[in-house]
């Protein structure tokens, strides 16, 4: 999926939310055994214009993030901007993807992330915080090393969730 082309396909429907974000949200309904069935619009906040482009793209982002999500590699990838994207343009979108993510798992009915066990619940703690972060006024190269690190830690710790919320599901009688 490309972030650009997202980012398009929403200001065009006019839409307020960004794309990191929406894709965030996906994301965290997604790491939950039960989509809703008004996932579109809780992902996008409000409906499409009619003959938008918008649905057909968000339903192929929620096929490209799922198929990910179950891959046995685990290649999920943050839909963000591009490594060419200035890091404060990189930093507001990782911090709108972590609230979207937020978001995203209290829709689809987690209540407390803060209950997840282990590496997931450290994880939500951190998550938070990251969804506040502030762009560096002048970025140096290691503000981008540092970058690059929450990026990984996202990828690792979307992993920790998934598994936790399938894992207590299970274990439900």
């Amino acid at each position: 999926m490309d972030y650009r082309q997202t980012a398009e396909a929403l200001v065009a429907d006019d839409l307020a939310t960004s794309a990191a974000e929406v894709h965030g949200a996906l994301t965290g309904m997604l790491c939950t055994p039960q989509l809703p069935s008004d996932w579109q619009r809780i992902v996008l906040g409000e409906i499409p214009l009619p003959g938008s482009a918008l649905p057909t793209l968000i339903e192929h982002l929620r096929e490209w993030t799922e198929a990910q999500l179950r891959s046995e590699e685990f290649s999920f990838e943050p839909l963000l901007p591009p490594e060419e994207a200035p890091l404060s343009e990189r930093v507001e979108a990782l911090a709108g993807w972590c609230r979207g993510f937020l978001d995203g798992l209290l829709a689809a009915g987690v209540r407390d992330v803060g209950a997840l066990r282990g590496e997931a619940g450290e994880f939500m703690h951190d998550l938070q915080s990251i969804g506040e972060a502030e762009p560096p006024q002048a970025p140096t190269e290691e503000d981008e090393r540092a970058y690059a690190e929450l990026v990984e830690y996202l990828r690792a710790g979307v992993g920790h969730v998934y598994e936790e919320c399938r894992r207590t599901v299970k274990a439900s009688p």
